[in-house]
């Protein structure tokens, strides 16, 4: 036996497009959620990603400028280890003219008087000076060689450049170039 329908055929059509066409309209509602859904944690994950893009930035630019500064500390240090170092040449360079003067002062015999001292060098100072006799400037000069022998006077030796006798005042103007021990004037401290 067969079924008979008696349900028309345009009828069962267009029931089959209406089911259709509410499945259609389900599963395109659900994805229209979906899609606004995926949409927001979209949003959502690019105003994180653009907060901590902007934090990461202001972290950038802070450590840029604590690198400029510590270039700028830097070149300052730089600076200042150059001066140190000009400095330190000028103090190790200098010489103790006190120290000359005092050893001077030790063997200049009295009635001799020095009118001119010059440093020639680290190692050579010229005098010029007056006294009334011959036999004052020859003391001057053997009190340099005899300290020098004793190895306690900070003289090398001495020679004696120009001596000159000056009728109108009695006195004998002399000059004399006198070599110093290496380095005597350019070590230490004076005491």
């Amino acid at each position: 036996m067969q079924d008979i329908n008696l349900i028309p055929e345009e009828l069962k059509r267009q029931e089959r497009r209406e089911i259709q066409t509410k499945g259609l309209l389900k599963w395109s509602i659900v994805l229209c959620f979906l899609s606004i859904i995926v949409s927001a944690g979209l949003l959502a994950y690019k105003l994180v990603l653009n907060k901590t893009l902007n934090g990461t930035n202001e972290e950038i630019v802070v450590e840029e400028q604590k690198i400029v500064s510590l270039k700028d500390m830097e070149s300052k240090m730089t600076v200042l280890g150059e001066k140190l170092t000009f400095i330190q040449k000028v103090l190790d360079s200098r010489l103790l003219y006190s120290k000359l003067l005092k050893e001077l002062g030790k063997i200049s015999p009295s009635g001799v008087y020095l009118t001119d001292i010059a440093i020639s060098g680290p190692d050579k100072a010229t005098i010029g000076g007056v006294t009334s006799s011959y036999a004052m400037l020859s003391e001057l000069v053997k009190n340099i060689a005899d300290n020098s022998l004793l190895g306690e006077s900070i003289f090398d030796y001495s020679e004696v450049t120009s001596v000159n006798l000056r009728e109108e005042t009695a006195r004998i103007e002399f000059s004399m170039n006198i070599y110093l021990k290496k380095g005597v004037l350019a070590d230490g401290v004076d005491n």
